[in-house]
């Protein structure tokens, strides 16, 4: 990698989770941030959080404030850098109550400045139950959600039209199936919970319980639809893209025998929405997307009573269907007459008003702008940077170092047998990490930056999953 150095200037942090899912509007977020005259680090959580001495104090914009994030977030906080945060999964939970206990808590509330919330609705939320803090919190909508419109097919009309070429017509299924489908197994969503604190108590725990429960016997009735619906429409392509969480060998093992049928996760979702002639889901949030992004959107439950125990919000926007037969009829129809939808299916509607509670930016400024505007107004002050990042290994906690020698012994064949229980599961946690998260590619960064800004923007590599972005000078 070239030496690099930048002028003294306010610096904004911006770590991913799941690259796929998150680097465009994170990007969006610091395109937004440059012409604010900002300069923006964005990678990886791992990679920041091992560079947090590295760097010079600045904002940090974090992807969430799950209890068990303090010990990150008290890294950067003892590095100087100030906290920020919008919820990257805050709009869906299964409740509000599950919302506000279980991804926040007083310890990591107390020490972030300023909370960026999806709507009025969620802000409302964790002014009652944080409101020693209630003046943190605002209702800015969100980087994702302004993606979500039919701007979004200038940024990715030269990849829908890569995936027509591809697949020719398909029909998009978006799993939301993790917690009875998870990457660890079975049970291990309840568990991951466990171990992040996020259960208050046992009613807590019970609740959620309920919920898995539901939400399993809602996956049992989907997987039994995939053949029928690969049946009924052989001259499409039947493409399912599995959750980040999800196991997908199971979608594997279910398609197996269906020739139109393939199981896909590659890249942003959004423009295999833009190029689906329908979508068809579950309780997921790509539902939602797909129907900002004017797509047909049917949605599904076996259990339509049970399910008004839960928050399933994307379901305000889909054409819900309960049975097999309806689930044919209503593909069918919204396949071969795409338009007014609003006036056959008038319930959308309805939806539509009622989402703009849960999405401040539905109908309004861009969530970009209205975050930097308050992250404008923290009082920064300028700080130099020479560009020189040592291996992250050098600015890495003592735990993580642990962690990485042990898995190195872990490649000793049969040597896991041997390590106690809290071991496996955190040997388990780490591969689940590696399975959400891909490398950054260069060449992917610079792409996402042109098509996101009109402005000559430069990105620039300073170690393993962590970029520089900002505007382009005459040596780049």
């Amino acid at each position: 990698m070239t030496k690099t150095s930048f002028a003294s200037t306010k610096w904004l942090y911006i770590p991913m989770e799941i690259v796929d899912r998150e680097l465009y509007p994170k990007l969006l977020l610091a395109t937004e941030a440059i012409g604010d005259g900002w300069q923006c680090l964005i990678g990886t959580k791992r990679a920041l959080i091992d560079v947090a001495d590295q760097i010079p104090p600045g904002v940090v914009y974090l992807k969430s404030v799950i209890p068990s994030e303090y010990e990150n977030m008290m890294r950067f906080k003892d590095n100087g850098h100030r906290l920020v945060s919008l919820d990257e999964e805050g709009l869906i939970q299964s409740s509000l109550e599950t919302l506000v206990t279980a991804r926040y808590c007083n310890k990591t509330v107390a020490i972030t400045e300023k909370f960026f919330c999806w709507g009025n609705i969620q802000k409302a939320a964790l002014q009652e139950k944080y409101s020693d803090y209630a003046d943190k919190f605002q209702a800015t909508g969100s980087p994702t959600a302004d993606l979500w419109s039919l701007k979004a097919e200038n940024v990715y009309q030269e990849r829908v039209d890569e995936l027509h070429e591809r697949f020719g017509k398909y029909i998009l299924i978006p799993s939301s199936f993790a917690v009875p489908n998870h990457f660890l197994g079975p049970e291990e969503a309840l568990k991951i919970m466990e171990r992040d604190n996020m259960f208050r108590d046992e009613e807590d725990y019970q609740y959620y319980k309920r919920y898995h429960d539901y939400v399993e016997k809602v996956f049992k009735s989907f997987l039994k639809l995939l053949p029928v619906i690969s049946q009924e429409f052989p001259e499409y392509k039947i493409i399912l893209r599995p959750h980040p969480s999800d196991n997908h060998q199971t979608w594997k093992d279910a398609a197996k025998d269906l020739d139109n049928f393939e199981v896909l996760f590659e890249g942003s979702v959004s423009p295999w929405l833009l190029g689906a002639e329908a979508v068809f889901h579950w309780g997921s949030t790509t539902g939602l997307e797909a129907y900002l992004l004017g797509r047909p959107v049917v949605g599904y439950t076996n259990l339509p009573e049970e399910e008004k125990n839960y928050d399933v919000l994307p379901h305000a926007v889909s054409i819900m269907t309960h049975s097999q037969d309806e689930v044919i009829k209503v593909l069918r129809d919204v396949i071969e007459n795409p338009k007014d939808l609003l006036s056959r299916y008038p319930d959308l509607r309805k939806g539509h008003d009622d989402m703009k509670n849960w999405i401040q930016n539905m109908d309004n400024d861009p969530a970009v702008s209205v975050i930097m505007g308050e992250i404008n107004k923290m009082q920064v002050p300028d700080a130099d940077f020479d560009g020189q990042i040592s291996k992250p290994s050098k600015g890495a906690t003592f735990k993580e170092l642990v962690w990485r020698g042990i898995e190195l012994v872990d490649r000793i064949p049969g040597v896991r047998t041997f390590f106690p229980e809290r071991i496996n599961v955190g040997l388990k946690s780490r591969a689940f990490g590696r399975h959400k998260t891909k490398q950054m590619c260069p060449k992917e960064v610079a792409t996402a930056l042109k098509q996101l800004s009109s402005d000559p923007l430069a990105s620039h590599e300073l170690t393993t999953n962590l970029f520089w972005v900002g505007k382009k000078t005459n040596q780049q």
